[in-house]
Parts: structure tokens; C-alpha cells; sequence
């Protein structure tokens, strides 16, 4: 459309031709112009009025109303403007151009129609639309990022200390652009250290790819430039509270030190950042867990606990303790002196399931899809749980106490699985195993009435699963960040967390890969064969 309105008034193609040109590169620099400006408002308008900036999101995968909106209103209007140059003299090639006398009346309308245009694409800016077309919509935020976002109810300014060459620049700056899209709260500005000398010195700069967040005196800085280093920056400002974690030692099991696979040292740092202080405990050294205790996480336990620690955990939980318990199958120590009190019983078994698990890995690694609708597992669809073993439920036990207790599954596994009694045996399933689906995961909540109030607990029939080796596999630290944030009354934050960047697998179970190997060897050369049968034969009949 700019190039048809240029040549209604060029009488030469080649000029026509070299003036579009022109002018499609003015409108494609503009967005790089306006980032050498250092007033926001001013640099923002030049942007948004550049061709390629509206170009970047469909490159990536985003469809944005505002960019479709944009390029709608620019081939309308220079469309309108060429309509109007035409409409003042007869379509010539000889004679375009020459002796145009442009009326009042074209210039009013050519102002209304500019005037609209830019009122549509005002008013389109605070009512845009998003939606992202790339796989698993890895470019969009995830839903615990926008739940953060809607948080922040006072001013944060963000700002960027980066030069366009700065790797990471247009990841850092797309984010950011997008927790201000949802919260105008959040207000961008982006400086080049090399040219805004005073307010690289004035936050102390030292490093291109530092970000700066600051509300009233408060200011963090951060060199992350993905949306999960961001957003939990962001997080510290909108919740001030820490919550303590105490991950029991004494008795085998994992440590938050731990750097191998079997470690917890991810599963430290990602939940430091999202707002716990996490720190061991020996609960052979006490007689009574501290009380700014939020939760205790037992992991993988290896021997049987003294009464000395069962009476400490138990005391714990009845005056309103929160216990995250993560038990492994046999020989390891079952709990029973907890899962009894809430008639839940061990299963005693090894879950296998050959159809729910990952191609080329043991069936003792069984793929979980099946899942509650309680808010922990809601919008969970997958967990890898290595060697988990089963619960069940039995009746309760007649002590005389007050049972009244809320108890809700939140995993099981497939129907094709089994639990498997016999540990010692190649895995086969007999009329001993415990029969599919099963149980792999219980939270409950319990009301003492000396506490008045409810006690939480969530169940796992594995600790490996958030281990260093497991916990950035499928869901498992979804599941682990929404059972921690439901055990501490956090429940606004249970959702899906951001990903780190991540080459995407295809999960495939034995029976898929059966059907893929019929399909591609079986079927497809069949196909084939049948046709250069069928060919040959026709062939020769018409020939006959």
C-alpha cells in the first residue's frame, strides 16, 4: 500500500521504486532510533511505530492483536491516501503527479481518517490480545508469573542496563515487556550503561546484562534474563514473608548439600527463590522441632526412626505442624507409626507399569497421569516417579481420639500396572501383587482441637523424584512447589511454574513405539508393494 500511494504521484517506476524503498527502511529503523533515546515515552512511540518490531512476535511464534492491528491500519491508510492522490487526476502513466491540486477537502479527510486510525490503535494497545502458537506455549507466561504479576498493587520500576549486543538483551526485554503489558504497575525503562554514564553510577552498575528492580528504597538486582530468574526477583516484592523449611537428617536420608543425583541441592535453590528458607535438621539433636518451623520435609529415610524422633514429629504435628513425607519402597523404613494413625497402609511394593513408562527405561519408572481435582494436582498431567511404591486405605484404628480428618488422593497409577510383593524375582504379576490402578500420592488435613487448628500432610510413595537427578523432569517440581505451597496455606501460588529453556522430548510408552514400528515398517512398504502390484498389473491389461 506504501508503495502503490508513492507511485500515484511518480511518473517514473524507477523513482517509484526507489522512494518505497526509502521509506520502508525509515519505517523499519525508527524502533532501533527510538532505543537511542533515553525519555521512555518518546522511545516507545518510535517503536511502536517501526515496521520490524511488530514483525519480531510472529517470527517467535506470538500473534498480538496490537501487531495485526498495526499492519491493518498502515495498508488502510496509505491505501485511503492513494485513493485520494487518484481521485485528483486522471490515471496517466505520462501525467501522474504533474499539477496535483490538493484540496481542503482531502487534507480534512486524510486528517479523520489519521486521527481514527490512531484512536483504534490507542484504544487496541490496552485491550490486546495475545496467543502463542509454539509448542506447549513455551513464549508465554506461565500462570504462577501472571499470578505474581496481578500481586503487585504498588509502583516497581525495572530497569535494563543493557546495550543492544549484551547477550540475552531481546529475551530480558521481551519478559519485561510482558510484566508490564499485564501490569501497567510495572513501568520498563531501559538504559545503554555506555551513553546513561550517571544512572549506570548511580545504581552501581559494573556489569552490561544487570536488571534492577526498585520499589520506594527497596532495590534487587539480578543478572538473570529468562522468565523464571525475573519473576522471582518480582516474587520478593510482592511476598515479604520467608518460610522456614527443615529437612530432617538422622536417619539416611537426602541432603539439600548434596551436589550428585540423589542430592536435594536443586530442589534447595529453586525453593529459596520462591520465598523459603530452607536449612537441615537432626532429629536425633532435639527434643522438639523450632518453632518457626512452616513444614518438615522427611526424604528418603533409611532406617527405622527411635521413639525418641516419632514422639518429636508427632508432637509436632499435633500442636499444627505441616509434614511433607516422601516414603520409599522396601527394604527402606515405611512410617507406619504415622500412616497408621490415618488407617492408610504401605503397600509393601515396587509399582510396575510397562505400559506408562518411558521407552528404553526400566517399568519400574512409571509415567503417572492420573490425578485429582484437588488444587495440588489440578493442572498437573504428568510425574515421573522412580521406584514409588502404593498405599491404600484401611479402617481406622478404635483409640478413643478424635479422628476427624480430611483425606484426599492426589495420584495413581494406570490400570496396566501392578505393585510387585516380591522384590527378590524377576517382575511378573501373580495373584500376590497388588493389583492397578494404585495410590501413590495422599494429602490430608487433620483439625486437633488443642491447636484449634488444621494440620496438613502430603504423602509419596518415592523421595527420588525430587532429587537433583529428577525434580526438572516432567511436573515433578510443579507437584513439589504446589504441595509445599498448599502444606504452608499458600494456595494463591499454586500453579505452573516458568520452565528454564528446554529441548523438547518426545515421551513415547512400548506401546506407542509398537504402533510407530508397524506404521513406518510394516504398513507403509506394504502400501508400496501393493501399488507397484496393482500398477504392473493394470499394465499389462491394457496392453492386452
Amino acid at each position: 500500500s506504501l508503495g502503490l500511494f508513492i507511485s500515484s504521484f511518480s511518473r517514473s517506476k524507477i523513482t517509484a521504486s526507489i522512494l518505497t524503498f526509502g521509506a520502508i527502511m525509515i519505517l523499519w529503523f525508527l524502533g532501533w532510533v527510538g532505543d537511542s533515546f533515553s525519555n521512555p515515552d518518546l522511545r516507545n512511540l518510535l517503536r511502536n511505530l517501526s515496521l520490524i518490531e511488530h514483525y519480531y512476535n510472529f517470527g517467535k511464534g506470538i500473534i498480538d492483536s496490537n501487531d495485526i492491528l498495526y499492519y491493518i491500519s498502515v495498508i488502510i491508510f496509505f491505501l485511503f491516501l492513494n485513493h485520494e492522490v487518484l481521485s485528483l487526476t486522471p490515471y496517466s502513466t505520462t501525467s501522474r503527479g504533474m499539477g496535483l491540486k490538493i484540496r481542503r477537502r482531502e487534507i480534512i479527510y486524510s486528517i479523520i481518517v489519521f486521527i481514527i486510525i490512531f484512536e483504534i490503535n490507542f484504544l487496541g494497545f490496552f485491550h490486546s490480545r495475545v496467543w502463542d502458537i509454539t509448542r506447549g506455549n513455551r513464549l508465554s507466561l506461565s500462570s504462577q508469573s501472571i499470578q505474581i504479576l496481578n500481586k503487585v498493587n504498588e509502583p516497581i520500576e525495572v530497569m535494563m542496563f543493557f546495550t543492544e549486543e549484551t547477550p540475552g538483551y531481546f529475551e530480558t526485554r521481551n519478559v519485561l515487556e510482558e510484566f508490564s503489558r499485564i501490569n501497567p504497575m510495572i513501568k520498563l525503562h531501559i538504559y545503554d550503561p555506555d551513553k546513561e554514564i550517571e544512572k549506570a553510577r548511580e545504581y552501581n552498575i559494573k556489569v552490561y546484562g544487570t536488571t534492577v528492580f526498585k520499589q520506594g528504597s527497596k532495590i534487587e538486582r539480578t543478572y538473570h534474563k529468562n522468565e523464571m530468574g525475573l519473576i522471582n526477583v518480582l516474587f520478593r516484592f510482592v511476598i515479604r514473608e520467608r518460610l522456614k523449611v527443615y529437612v530432617l537428617t538422622g536417619h539416611g536420608e537426602h541432603s539439600i548439600t548434596d551436589l550428585t543425583n540423589t542430592g536435594l541441592n536443586l530442589f534447595y535453590r529453586r525453593f529459596l527463590e520462591e520465598g523459603y528458607d530452607i536449612e537441615k535438621l537432626d532429629i536425633n539433636a532435639i527434643n522438639e522441632i523450632p518453632g518457626d518451623a512452616t513444614m518438615l520435609l522427611i526424604s528418603g529415610s533409611q532406617k527405622e526412626f527411635s521413639e525418641h524422633a516419632i514422639k518429636v514429629i508427632k508432637d509436632y504435628f499435633k500442636t499444627g505442624g505441616n509434614l511433607f513425607l516422601c516414603i520409599d519402597p522396601p527394604p527402606q523404613p515405611d512410617h507406619n507409626w504415622f500412616l497408621n494413625e490415618f488407617g492408610i497402609k504401605h503397600g509393601g511394593d515396587v509399582i510396575i507399569d510397562r505400559q506408562n513408562s518411558l521407552y528404553g527405561i526400566s517399568p519400574m519408572i512409571p509415567v503417572i497421569v492420573s490425578f485429582s481435582n484437588h488444587i495440588i494436582t489440578q493442572n498437573i498431567s504428568d510425574l515421573i516417579l522412580p521406584l514409588v511404591s502404593s498405599f491404600s486405605f484401611v479402617d481406622l484404628p478404635k483409640n478413643g481420639e478424635n479422628l476427624d480428618f480430611n483425606m484426599y488422593w492426589l495420584a495413581k497409577s494406570s490400570d496396566s500396572s501392578w505393585g510387585e510383593v516380591n522384590l527378590n524375582s524377576q517382575p511378573a504379576e501373580d495373584e500376590k501383587d497388588n493389583k492397578g490402578p494404585l495410590y501413590v500420592a495422599i494429602a490430608l488435613e487433620k483439625y486437633y482441637e488443642e491447636n484449634k487448628g488444621y494440620s496438613k500432610a502430603v504423602i509419596v510413595g518415592d523421595s527420588d523424584f525430587i532429587t537433583n537427578g529428577f525434580i526438572n523432569l516432567s511436573e515433578n517440581v510443579d507437584f513439589t512447589g504446589n504441595s509445599m505451597n498448599w502444606l504452608s496455606n499458600r494456595d494463591s501460588l499454586i500453579y505452573i511454574r516458568p520452565r528454564e529453556g528446554e529441548v523438547g522430548v518426545l515421551r513415547m510408552n512400548p506401546g506407542q513405539v509398537s504402533s510407530i514400528f508397524i506404521l513406518v515398517v510394516v504398513l507403509i512398504p506394504l502400501i508400496f508393494i501393493l501399488t507397484a502390484i496393482l500398477v504392473i498389473f493394470f499394465r499389462k491389461r491394457w496392453r492386452e
